[in-house]
């Protein structure tokens, strides 16, 4: 008999990493085959603009979520909960909520933590014994080793952590890529400290001698329209005839992006950033991939071998990197097919699916195990 798993998660829309991610869990043949699954959404919010804002209306939802939550608890039975829970904010207490009622009703958890930012949100004596609470009794999953320290002061040491690294769906076609030159492409949403305008500055350091040399592809969407005046205006300054602003871009139309690009480049310095699917994204397509030293990115990215690292604030070094995959094609080469096999064989969706339904048999089985003893 299979065991029964409640997972509480957020599900687009909005469209997110976590919700991206909770979305390959729910449509997941492997982990719907292995365990007795039933999901509820718990996200009041159906629009990235809402994201961390307070409303009534989302606090009505929440209560109904917590009512939704305690109802499947009742009624399924399950072994055990599995919450995507939000490391902060108004989402954090919202979930917290639905925790506290079933952990009354005597529920075991696991938590799967898709953010950071508890270390320094917990810094106050209350938040610090809100959080404790919390994670009293909770197993937890989180994307990489390198992050475990965001929760070292609240989790509950009696219980285990896990790591799990994300994935995706492998949509590479490898007849695809048919680039003449070597093509750079920014593919997230335009806002400063994504760092598309960071990118730009250090295009415009580029020698004169590099005109016609390259492609730079943005491919994103706005949330300012001041912002896009300055990418625009960057843009015009040295390279117009290389460089194309795109609009957003979704389904075929971002996977033949990602196929015709030889370079992923994200300059984040995002203070949530954790594990970018869209880097995944970038190696699925066998992207060399350059970026920062944010959250859990340099285990992503083995520096010179599958791209490269860099300090957003080194812009001069940003010029460097992409001066080198310009110059020396073997380097390129070298690096776009070190991604393509990271992506095989550490991130591919059906890994994450394997890894997770592990993860999730060796709890139920422990928490058995405990029962008993």
């Amino acid at each position: 008999m299979k065991t029964k798993v409640l997972f509480l998660m957020q599900l687009p829309p909005p469209v997110h990493g976590a919700s991206m991610m909770n979305l390959f869990i729910k449509s997941s043949s492997l982990i719907n085959e292995q365990f007795n699954c039933e999901f509820i959404d718990i996200s009041p919010e159906n629009t990235a603009s809402g994201l961390g804002k307070f409303s009534f209306e989302k606090v009505f939802k929440s209560f109904k979520i917590v009512c939704e939550a305690s109802k499947a608890y009742f009624k399924f039975k399950p072994k055990l909960v599995y919450v995507a829970i939000s490391p902060h904010g108004l989402a954090f207490y919202k979930d917290a909520l639905s925790i506290s009622v079933l952990k009354l009703m005597g529920a075991k958890f696991v938590y799967h933590l898709h953010g950071k930012g508890i270390e320094s949100e917990s810094r106050t004596f209350i938040k610090k014994i809100i959080y404790r609470l919390v994670f009293k009794g909770a197993d937890v999953i989180h994307l990489s080793e390198c992050l475990h320290s965001d929760i070292r002061d609240v989790r509950d040491t009696d219980c285990d952590i896990y790591t799990l690294a994300n994935g995706v769906p492998d949509h590479y076609d490898v007849h695809a890529n048919v680039s003449r030159l070597p093509t750079f492409l920014y593919l997230s949403n335009f806002i400063p400290s994504k760092g598309a305008h960071v990118f730009l500055e250090a295009i415009n350091k580029l020698d004169d001698k590099y005109r016609g040399c390259f492609k730079v592809l943005l491919v994103g969407s706005f949330r300012d329209d001041d912002y896009k005046e300055k990418l625009k205006l960057s843009i015009a300054e040295k390279f117009p005839e290389s460089i194309e602003l795109v609009g957003p871009a979704y389904g075929d139309d971002k996977v033949e992006f990602l196929n015709n690009s030889d370079v992923f480049v994200l300059p984040t310095s995002y203070k949530n950033e954790c594990f970018p699917l869209s880097i995944l994204e970038g190696m699925c397509h066998s992207l060399a991939v350059v970026s920062t030293y944010e959250g859990a990115i340099p285990n992503i990215i083995d520096d010179d071998k599958n791209g490269k690292l860099f300090n957003v604030e080194n812009i001069d070094v940003l010029c460097e990197i992409i001066r080198n995959y310009i110059d020396d094609k073997d380097l390129l080469l070298e690096h776009k097919s070190a991604a393509r096999e990271k992506f095989l064989s550490d991130y591919e969706i059906s890994v994450f699916e394997s890894n997770l339904c592990k993860i999730l048999n060796t709890i139920t089985q422990k928490k058995q195990e405990q029962i008993f003893s």
